[in-house]
């Protein structure tokens, strides 16, 4: 697995009061948010459409058959109902047992319950994945372990030549090192503040910091901003995360606050430009630092802050 793909793991409870970063998150067929195990349901995470869902049991207009329900293919299984001649994804009448696909169990009932992991049925006994010991599941985890491996590793050797033997004197971090916008990501991710209503695959992170202050200091914090924003709304965004008067409307540039980026050594964001079309072209990179300060500068010195 390269680098970048290993930034994509993992995302955040849409939830605002949890937050939890989830590597196994479950995406709301209603409101189509991410949530984590314990809001995954639309009732655990007060979902606003599901009220609005039409709950009903698909018929064929040809068979008049009442066909198998998955929320997620109804239109694929039906297709292939028709294909089938009115064959396939029947649903069975409720007075047909169905057996247990549990090894050596057997059981046949009436009401079975479906695992939409391994899509097999299961009797009331093995009707949870750890009771009939879901291959999927157990093949998710597999993999989910492995990819939290894969992300220590890689944190492992981005630190460890920097890392001091015992007879070497310690050595104190010179300010002025750009940061790794990678290994930020990562970091951020758990952290990050932000508009909780931004879908997960549109939030790019970034470490923003704050104007100087009179001891040439600059407070930092860590935001996530939908990608299809201009630099201008984050700026506002921005701004008032960190609790920082903005005085754009006004007519004095030594008092207007500017964006600057870190990848691009310091030089000022254009008010207009989408983010994603500056990542796109490699002006700044998702997780990297961005600088907000004020007056007209075309560039500053991005070692003031870092």
């Amino acid at each position: 697995m390269d680098k970048d793909s290993l930034m994509s793991i993992g995302v955040h409870c849409a939830v605002e009061n949890c937050n939890k970063l989830d590597f196994l998150p479950f995406q709301c067929s209603a409101c189509h948010f991410v949530f984590c195990l314990d809001h995954r349901l639309p009732t655990s995470h007060s979902c606003p459409k599901w009220s609005s869902i039409d709950k009903y049991l698909p018929v064929c207009n040809i068979c008049q058959n009442i066909l198998e329900v998955d929320e997620a293919r109804q239109l694929e299984i039906y297709k292939k109902h028709l294909e089938s001649k009115c064959k396939l994804h029947v649903a069975q009448p409720v007075n047909t047992k169905i057996k247990c696909d549990f090894e050596n169990c057997g059981v046949e009932e009436l009401l079975a319950t479906f695992c939409r992991k391994c899509h097999k049925n299961y009797c009331l006994k093995h009707r949870h994945p750890i009771d009939h010991k879901c291959t999927q599941v157990e093949k998710e985890k597999n993999e989910a372990e492995l990819k939290k491996q894969e992300i220590k590793n890689l944190i492992s050797n981005n630190f460890k030549n920097s890392t001091p033997t015992k007879t070497a004197t310690p050595t104190i971090k010179k300010k002025g090192k750009k940061l790794n916008p990678k290994i930020e990501l990562i970091k951020m991710k758990a952290k990050a503040k932000g508009d909780t209503g931004i879908p997960m695959k549109s939030r790019k992170y970034f470490r923003v910091y704050y104007p100087l202050d009179k001891e040439n200091k600059s407070e930092n914090l860590p935001l996530y901003f939908n990608e299809s924003w201009s630099i201008g709304r984050i700026l506002d965004k921005a701004a008032d995360m960190g609790k920082i008067i903005n005085k754009n409307n006004t007519n004095v540039s030594e008092d207007k606050l500017n964006l600057y980026g870190t990848t691009n050594d310091g030089k000022k964001l254009a008010m207009s430009d989408q983010l994603l079309d500056l990542i796109n072209s490699k002006v700044i990179q998702d997780g990297e630092a961005l600088i907000l300060e004020r007056g007209d500068m075309d560039s500053v010195n991005i070692y003031n802050y870092l």
